[in-house]
């Protein structure tokens, strides 16, 4: 399983190189990681808390933030790419930004900059908020409480309500 990808000469800017269109300095590298890879090798990973007022009216979904690590482990910058509420981007910043990453120093290399995403899910189950990762979120058919096209599929056809209304008369066009 491919946990990261250097970056090495990709073109952001005519002339410049990815790392340096993104803020690196010169002669500093920067690396991509997976949000799997993130997960795994991440050392302190702080999930976001559901937000009060967030809660209060009924806000959930999926919040994002993309992240940059130090080449020292400490996170450099966040941006939040999608969220419910500014709350819960606020949370999410607050949670992404006590991340850490271990530092693996080889002699003569200069460890690079990390780069990766972070996703939660902001559920309300029964009037309490949860937080989830992916690998705990519930599939959307648990999530949304309506007939998925498999559960649609198992069910005998004369069982079956349709799914929208149509024009036609039972058993079809004539």
């Amino acid at each position: 399983m491919l946990f990261f990808s250097l970056s090495v000469n990709s073109l952001a800017v005519p002339g410049q190189s990815l790392a340096a269109s993104k803020g690196i300095p010169e002669g500093e590298s920067l690396a991509t990681i997976t949000e799997v890879g993130i997960r795994v090798y991440a050392l302190n990973q702080v999930a976001p808390m559901f937000p009060d007022a967030s809660l209060r009216l009924g806000h959930e979904g999926v919040a994002v933030a993309a992240m940059r690590f130090a080449p020292s482990g400490a996170v450099e910058w966040i941006e939040v790419l999608e969220a419910p509420d500014p709350e819960m981007a606020d949370a999410l910043r607050a949670a992404v930004q006590q991340w850490t990453l271990p530092i693996k120093l080889y002699e003569g290399v200069k460890p690079p900059h990390m780069e990766s995403k972070a996703t939660f899910y902001f559920l309300i189950r029964e009037g309490e908020g949860h937080v989830l990762a992916p690998a705990d979120a519930p599939l959307a058919s648990e999530w949304h409480p309506r007939t998925t096209i498999l559960e649609r599929l198992a069910t005998p056809e004369r069982e079956r309500r349709p799914a929208v209304a149509s024009a036609f008369p039972p058993g079809g066009p004539r």
